[in-house]
C-alpha cells in the first residue's frame, strides 16, 4: 500500500509541475473546451433563435448577406495575384535580409549579440515572414488552378483573402520598419526595452506562486542576458558620447534593478537563491553541502552569477571611462559598486554577496595602487569609512570589512606610497563619514530627564518594578566596554530590554520624542563599538609600521590632528590611544587578533608589544614631564580601575614580566625614536625611571585589586555545603 501511495503522490506531483510549466496552454485548451460546451448547450436550447427574434439580429443577418453577395458578385482580376507574388518576393528577397543586416551592424557597433536576440523577439519580426510566405503561396495556388478568370465561389474567396493579406502585410511592414528605425537610431529605446525585460523577469518571479527550477533557470538567463545587453550599450556610449547625463541615468537604473533584485530575498527567498546562484552549485547542494560550502567560501564570485552580472556592468563602464578619461563616469560607476555594498551590508543574510563585492573592490584597489590615480583613495580608504560608519551598517560584517581594509593599508605601507598614507591619516582624522557622537552618558542622562519630565510617577513605577534606573546605569557601564562583538551584542540585548520597558510604561507619553532618544542611544552604542574597533585597527597599523621600519608614518598618525607647531587646538577624531589609563585599558583588555597578513610567516606579538611600550614611553617624554620626579609622581598617581575583571588582573604579572625585557631594548632604537620626536637625551631616564617603574608598579597594584575583588565577593552557601559533603 505504501508503494502505491508513493507512486500516486509522485505521479500527481509530476502532473502538477507539468501543469504549472504549461499553465497558459492548459488554460487555452480549457477555455476552448468550455466555449464549445456552452455553444453546444445554447444550440440544444435554441437560444440563438430567441436572441435573433427579440434583439433584431435578423436585420443584421440580412445586411451581412447583402454585403457578402456584393463581394461575391465582384470578380477580381487574376493579374493582381502576380503583382502580390512579386511584391511578397521582393520583401522576402530584399527587405527582410536588409533589415537583418542592419540589426547585425547595430549588434557589431555595440559588440553585443543581445541586441539581435532582442530584435528577433519582437512580434512583428516573428509574424511578418510567415504572413508574407503564406500570402505568396496563396497567390501561387490561385495562379496554378485558375487560367484566366476568377468566377467560382472558392476562387473569389481565395482572391479576396489574398488581397486582405496584402493589405495586412503592408500595415505590418510599416510597423516592422518603424521598429527597425527605433533599433537603428534610438539608443534610449534599446535601453528601455532591456530594462523592461529585467523588470518583467522580476515581476514574474514576484507574482507567480510556484515556479519550476527550469522556469527559474530560464528567468535567470533572461535577467543576465538583459544586463549584459545594457552593459554593452552603456560601454559603447561611454566611449563615444560626451553627454554624461545619459550614462548617469543608465547607472541609476541598474542600481534600482539591483535593489529590486535583492528585495526578493525577503519576499521570495527560495526563488531569490535560485536566481542568485548558478545552476551548477544548486545541483551540487543536495548531494554535497560541504563541497558547496567550501566553493562559496573560497570563490563566491564564480557562483553568484546574478550578482556578478550586475557588478560586471559597473566594472565594464568604469574601465571604459578610465580608458577614455571620462572621470565623472569612472567615479560614478565606482560609487555605484560601493553603494551596492552599503545597501547589502544593512541586512544579515548577504554573507557571500558581501565577500564577493569586497573581493571585487580589492582587485580594483590592487590595479589602481599600481597606477596611483585619483581613485586609489576611494578604493583603499573611503570605501570603508563611507560604508562602515553608516548607522544602518550591520556590525556582523565588521571583521570581514576590517580584513580587506587593513590589507589595503598594509600594501600602502609596504610599497611606501606616502601620498596615499597621508590621505589615509587625513581621512581618518577629519572624514565627514565618521560623525562624532555626543557623550553616551549625556544621552542616557538626557533620556532619564525626559522620562521624568513626561511622567514622573510612571518613571518611578518602572524604576521600582523593572529597575529601569539600574538597567540604564548598567547600560552606561557596558557602553564603556565595547571592544568585542560579544560585548556589543550583550549591550544591544540590554538596550532592547530597556527599550521594551520604556515603550510599555510610557504609552501615553510623547512617543515620537522617546523614539528619537532611543534611536540616538542605539546609534551611539554601535558607533562607539565601530570607532573603538577603528582605534584597534590603527594600533595594528602602528605595529606594522614598526615591522616595516616606517616610523615616519607613525609620526604622521600621532601629530596630524595637533602638530607640535600648531597655533590652535584642532578638533578631529583621535585615533591613537593616549594617557596611562587609556593605554592600560586598551592593551590589557585587548581583543587582539590582527587582520593583517604579516610577510613571510613573521609573527605580530613582538611588534604589538613594542608599539604599546613606545606609546607608554611617549607619556613619560611629553613636554609636561621633564624630570624623574615628575615621572615618579605620574606612576604613583596611577590606579587600576575597579571595573577590571579578575581574569585580566591575574594575568597582569605575567604580561609585565614579558614586557620589561622588550622595554629595555627600546634604548637601542634611539635613531628610530628620534623620528617620532622623542628627546633622545632623556630616553634612558624615561625608560628606566618612567616606563619600567610603571610596569613594575602594576604587579602589586593588580594583586591588591584582585584581593579586594575576592574579599568583596559573596560566599556561596551552596558551594560551602558541597565542600563540606
Amino acid at each position: 500500500m505504501n508503494v502505491i501511495r508513493t507512486w500516486i503522490k509522485k505521479t500527481l506531483d509530476k502532473w502538477i509541475q507539468q501543469g504549472q510549466e504549461n499553465k497558459q496552454i492548459l488554460l487555452f485548451i480549457g477555455n476552448f473546451i468550455l466555449g464549445m460546451l456552452i455553444g453546444y448547450g445554447f444550440g440544444l436550447l435554441r437560444i440563438h433563435e430567441s436572441i435573433s427574434h427579440y434583439w433584431g439580429f435578423a436585420a443584421l443577418k440580412n445586411w451581412l448577406m447583402q454585403t457578402f453577395s456584393f463581394f461575391m458578385s465582384f470578380s477580381p482580376s487574376l493579374g493582381f495575384a502576380s503583382d502580390v507574388i512579386a511584391y511578397q518576393a521582393a520583401i522576402i528577397a530584399i527587405a527582410i535580409p536588409l533589415s537583418l543586416e542592419i540589426i547585425s551592424r547595430i549588434s557589431e557597433r555595440y559588440q553585443s549579440g543581445v541586441i539581435t536576440k532582442e530584435f528577433n523577439r519582437q512580434w512583428q519580426i516573428k509574424v511578418l515572414p510567415f504572413l508574407v510566405i503564406a500570402n505568396a503561396l496563396l497567390g501561387v495556388t490561385l495562379k496554378f488552378f485558375v487560367d484566366s478568370k476568377v468566377d467560382t465561389g472558392w476562387q473569389k474567396i481565395l482572391a479576396w483573402l489574398i488581397f486582405l493579406l496584402f493589405i495586412a502585410t503592408n500595415f505590418l511592414l510599416f510597423s516592422f520598419f518603424k521598429k527597425l528605425g527605433q533599433y537603428a537610431t534610438k539608443t534610449k529605446f534599446l535601453l528601455d526595452r532591456l530594462f523592461d525585460d529585467l523588470t518583467q523577469v522580476l515581476r514574474s518571479v514576484t507574482s507567480n506562486g510556484q515556479m519550476s527550477d527550469k522556469r527559474l533557470q530560464k528567468s535567470q538567463e533572461e535577467f543576465i542576458s538583459a544586463l549584459e545587453g545594457i552593459g554593452d550599450i552603456l560601454v559603447f556610449e561611454t566611449k563615444n558620447r560626451k553627454n554624461n547625463q545619459y550614462l548617469i541615468e543608465g547607472l541609476k537604473r541598474i542600481q534600482d534593478i539591483a535593489e529590486q533584485f535583492f528585495a526578493l530575498q525577503n519576499s521570495q527567498p527560495e526563488k531569490f537563491l535560485k536566481l542568485l546562484y548558478s545552476h551548477e552549485i544548486l545541483q551540487l547542494y543536495k548531494p554535497n553541502k560541504l563541497e558547496v560550502s567550501w566553493r562559496l567560501e573560497f570563490s563566491p564570485e564564480k557562483y553568484l552569477v546574478a550578482l556578478m552580472a550586475i557588478v560586471n556592468q559597473f566594472l565594464r563602464i568604469h574601465e571604459a571611462a578610465l580608458e577614455f578619461k571620462n572621470r565623472e563616469i569612472a567615479r560614478l560607476s565606482l560609487n555605484n559598486l560601493i553603494w551596492l555594498l552599503r545597501d547589502l551590508s544593512q541586512d544579515i543574510n548577504h554573507n557571500h554577496s558581501i565577500k564577493t563585492l569586497l573581493r571585487v573592490l580589492a582587485d580594483l584597489r590592487y590595479t589602481n595602487q599600481q597606477i596611483q590615480d585619483e581613485f586609489s583613495r576611494i578604493l583603499s580608504i573611503t570605501w570603508y569609512t563611507s560604508v562602515v560608519f553608516k548607522d544602518s551598517f550591520n556590525v556582523k560584517y565588521l571583521s570581514e570589512f576590517d580584513s580587506y581594509f587593513v590589507s589595503g593599508i598594509s600594501k600602502i605601507i609596504s610599497s611606501r606610497q606616502t601620498q596615499l598614507f597621508d590621505q589615509l591619516v587625513y581621512t581618518l582624522h577629519d572624514s565627514g563619514d565618521i560623525k562624532l557622537k555626543h557623550s553616551y552618558q549625556s544621552i542616557v542622562t538626557g533620556l532619564q530627564s525626559l522620562l521624568r519630565q513626561l511622567e514622573y510617577q510612571v518613571y518611578k513605577e518602572a524604576n521600582q518594578t523593572e529597575q529601569l534606573g539600574k538597567k540604564l546605569n548598567n547600560l552606561n557601564f557596558l557602553a564603556s566596554q565595547l571592544q568585542t562583538q560579544e560585548q556589543v551584542n550583550q549591550c544591544l540585548e540590554l538596550f532592547k530590554e530597556v527599550k521594551d520597558i520604556i515603550l510599555h510604561y510610557f504609552k501615553s507619553a510623547n512617543q515620537e520624542e522617546i523614539q528619537k532618544h532611543l534611536e540616538e542611544i542605539h546609534n551611539n552604542l554601535v558607533f562607539r563599538f565601530k570607532f573603538n574597533n577603528l582605534i584597534y585597527l590603527m594600533f595594528d597599523i602602528g605595529a606594522y609600521c614598526i615591522f616595516k621600519n616606517r616610523y615616519d608614518y607613525i609620526y604622521k598618525l600621532w601629530t596630524f590632528r595637533q602638530p607640535n607647531d600648531a597655533d590652535a587646538t584642532w578638533l578631529g577624531h583621535d585615533i591613537v590611544p593616549g594617557s596611562l589609563l587609556g593605554l592600560f585599558n586598551f592593551y590589557f583588555q585587548k581583543p587582539f587578533g590582527s587582520p593583517i597578513s604579516w610577510d613571510n610567516h613573521h609573527g605580530s606579538s613582538w611588534y604589538f608589544d613594542q608599539y604599546f611600550l613606545i606609546l607608554l614611553l611617549r607619556e613619560f617624554l611629553n613636554s609636561q614631564i621633564t624630570t624623574n620626579q615628575d615621572r615618579q609622581n605620574l606612576v604613583s598617581t596611577f590606579q587600576i580601575p575597579d571595573d577590571i575583571n579578575s581574569r585580566v588582573l591575574s594575568n597582569i604579572r605575567y604580561e609585565v614580566n614579558r614586557l620589561i625585557p622588550i622595554a629595555r631594548e627600546l634604548i637601542n632604537l634611539s635613531d628610530s625614536l628620534q623620528i617620532l620626536g622623542f628627546n633622545t637625551n632623556q630616553l634612558n631616564d624615561a625608560i628606566e625611571d618612567g616606563l619600567i617603574i610603571f610596569l613594575e608598579s602594576l604587579k602589586p597594584k593588580a594583586d591588591k585589586q584582585l584581593e579586594k575583588q575576592l574579599r568583596s565577593q559573596k560566599i556561596s552557601k551552596t558551594k560551602v555545603e558541597q565542600f563540606k559533603s
